[in-house]
């Protein structure tokens, strides 16, 4: 019988991030001011934030969500809630 395998909640946060720390650490000098602006944006947003940005951009999509559009969707939500 196979045993089931319980990821934790928020894996795919702890897996992007891996990545992420691994461009940065490795490939730093290859990031353009873009990019460079790009991981300094993620690397602010709250914890719930970038939750909701790892798994917008995972999604198979023609249009990704720029960190910008997540924040005011977040905001809204504040609002909202």
């Amino acid at each position: 019988m196979k045993e089931t395998i319980v990821l934790p909640e928020d894996y795919y946060l702890g897996n992007f991030q891996a990545l992420v720390d691994f461009v940065a650490t490795r490939f730093a000098d290859l990031l353009n001011e873009s990019g460079q602006t790009l991981l300094n944006t993620f690397n602010r947003l709250d914890r719930d934030a970038q939750k909701l940005y790892v798994r917008l951009t995972g999604k198979k999509r023609q249009r990704r969500p720029s960190l910008t559009q997540v924040n005011a969707h977040l905001n809204d939500i504040e609002q909202i809630i």
